[in-house]
């Protein structure tokens, strides 16, 4: 499936952006867009609601997207209407990220991607760095740019499968045992109570 671009008068608020730009983008396939099976996509209304920020700036938040693969969750995506500042949007998701990683033990943090796009602009980059990797105009949204490039290096299919593999080997346990061995092996199980 070829994914074509929506012009920015197409783009009228956050739900457009959400529709038109990201979730086409998201599903369509490689090299147009980054190949993501529609399962893989969590929406607003099946995200956990996060508390971000602190002091007087704390607010109850959940992004726009999140991607899983595995079940795990590896990118967070925040969109916005047009008009709307990308750079709190970069935050909001990089402090729900913190959030959801925080979840997890420590040094496995799985959310590590950060996308946020109002239609006009894409910023992307890694959760724990303050400014963006990637920084495109709407000029740049296509499959033979250079950023788009950068892009799919960031969060195209065979990184996240890369992440997946990093995370899933750090939680899974070192030693699995059969049930009757941690009772004792066959000795005890086989043992008779009088």
């Amino acid at each position: 499936m070829k994914f074509d671009w929506p012009d920015l008068s197409a783009l009228q608020n956050e739900s457009d952006v959400e529709q038109k730009l990201v979730y086409p983008l998201l599903v369509a396939e490689e090299p147009f867009g980054f190949g993501i099976a529609p399962n893989e996509i969590l929406t607003k209304k099946n995200i956990r609601r996060l508390t971000i920020g602190k002091g007087s700036d704390r607010k109850s938040y959940f992004p726009d997207y999140l991607v899983l693969v595995g079940g795990i969750p590896i990118v967070v995506i925040e969109a916005k209407k047009p008009e709307e500042d990308l750079d709190e949007a970069y935050r909001e998701a990089r402090l729900y990220a913190t959030e959801v990683n925080a979840i997890y033990r420590p040094g496995i943090n799985p959310l590590t991607k950060v996308v946020a796009t109002n239609g006009v602009r894409l910023i992307a980059g890694a959760w724990d760095h303050e400014k963006p990797e990637i920084d495109m105009s709407h000029a740049e949204f296509s499959a033979s740019s250079e950023k788009m490039a950068q892009l799919h290096g960031l969060i195209g299919r065979a990184n996240l499968q890369r992440d997946f593999a990093r995370v899933s080997a750090s939680i899974k346990p070192n030693r699995i045992f059969k049930p009757r061995r941690m009772i004792g092996g066959i000795a005890v199980q086989q043992e008779e109570i009088g």
